[in-house]
């Protein structure tokens, strides 16, 4: 199948730049909506919106290492978890109860950024990645859905609690008193036994 796409220059240019720099992925599948996910840190993603019509009712899901999505179905089929929605500038007038545009300018840019291990993703050590695919598959109008999904990998993180030993640092009782001895309770007994 021949497909024949249609790209202006500065789509291009923002596609080579997000190609040059790891952790940033782009898409610009809509005319209305575009998408972009960065990577600022270990086990985050943050997704941008840049949304050029007057609705807020586009929202993006997204799915992390394939998982499967969820039994949510708005009509599209399932769907993932949701983050980051369409916002518009204050002056805009809203869709419904005026037309629907998709030809504003400047876009009005929504950013969220998903902590993966807070929303309860197993952690990873940082010498792995997630991979994260998101698209815009919420919204009033189908020609302006990012249907395909984009993807882009993030770092793992370290867990953040420990199921070892404890780790104190550096202990400093100060005086200790005349004696030169240390009292130590009972519980925190330093003998053999």
């Amino acid at each position: 199948m021949n497909r024949v796409f249609k790209v202006a220059l500065p789509a291009c240019a923002a596609a080579m730049i997000a190609t040059s720099v790891p952790g940033i992925a782009t898409a610009q599948d809509a005319p209305g909506i575009e998408l972009s996910a960065s990577s600022p840190g270990p086990c985050l993603v943050t997704f941008q919106m840049d949304n050029r019509t007057n609705s807020t009712f586009f929202t993006l899901d997204f799915r992390v290492d394939n998982e499967p999505l969820g039994p949510d179905d708005f009509g599209t089929g399932p769907v993932g978890p949701r983050s980051v929605r369409s916002e518009i500038a204050p002056d805009t007038p809203p869709w419904p109860g005026n037309p629907y545009r998709n030809d504003i300018e400047p876009p009005f840019t929504s950013t969220k950024t998903e902590d993966l291990e807070a929303r309860g993703y197993p952690p990873k050590p940082p010498s792995e990645t997630y991979l994260v695919e998101y698209r815009v598959i919420l919204g009033p109008e189908s020609n302006d859905y990012v249907e395909e999904w984009q993807s882009i990998e993030v770092p793992g993180c370290a867990a953040t609690s420990s199921g070892g030993s404890l780790d104190f640092g550096s202990l400093d009782f100060g005086s200790l008193g005349s004696s030169g001895s240390m009292f130590v309770p009972p519980q925190l007994s330093f003998s053999g036994s």
